[in-house]
Formats: C-alpha cells, sequence, structure tokens
C-alpha cells in the first residue's frame, strides 16, 4: 500500500462533510471518530493489511485530531477516555504505517518513536 493519506482525505472529506452544520458536542464528535475509525477499518481490511487495535486507535485518533469542520471549528479532544500510545506499538508496526504516511505530518511522530528506539 502506497501513502494513503491522499486517498484516505478524500474519503472522509466526503463522509464528514454531512456534519458542517451540526453542533459539535461530544455526541457528535464521537460518531465523527467512528466514522474515521471505519473508514480506516475498510481500508485495512480490503487491502488485506493487518494492523494492531492500538496502532489503529493511534492512527485514527491523528487523524480526528487533525479534522476541522467549515474549516476552522476544531473536534472536541477530550472524547477518548484513553489515548492510544506509540511506546505500545512494534517497531515494525509503526516502520510500516510511517511508509503509508510517509511526507505527511502523520508520519513525524512514528519516525520519532522509531528513532528513539534505535
Amino acid at each position: 500500500m502506497k501513502n494513503i493519506h491522499e486517498s484516505v482525505s478524500k474519503l472522509l472529506t466526503t463522509k464528514l462533510s454531512k456534519y458542517k452544520n451540526e453542533k459539535l458536542n461530544v455526541a457528535t464528535c464521537t460518531t465523527i471518530y467512528q466514522d474515521i475509525f471505519e473508514t480506516f477499518v475498510d481500508i485495512f481490511q480490503e487491502s488485506r493489511t493487518e494492523i494492531s487495535n492500538e496502532a489503529m486507535n493511534m492512527i485514527c485518533q491523528m487523524y480526528y485530531d487533525a479534522v476541522t469542520i467549515n474549516g476552522n471549528q476544531e473536534l472536541d479532544p477530550n472524547i477518548f477516555s484513553q489515548r492510544a500510545s506509540l511506546k505500545n506499538i512494534e517497531t515494525k508496526e509503526l516502520a510500516m504505517l510511517a511508509s503509508f504516511f510517509s511526507n505527511t505530518p502523520f508520519a513525524e511522530p512514528l519516525i520519532f518513536e522509531i528513532k528513539k528506539r534505535s
């Protein structure tokens, strides 16, 4: 799988456009996160790429944090009872994800963690 950021961005822009006139309360933000999560599940399943739950949550949380509605309204960062942690993801999985998201801001923390471990 090559860099998937462009494809994911297109899919999410379409999926999340329905929220542009919604009040961004906890329920709406949670639903937005579920849409992001389901999008990534579909992508990884279709590409037959296995990914741990922790890695899936990490990527989805990174994308969630980057989403803005109407170009400027950020989502509630406090919807998560627990954040995924890079330290709980194997180095080889981090490397795979870093290659998928190469040349995007999403790769930077993955690469930093890999370098920290070496």
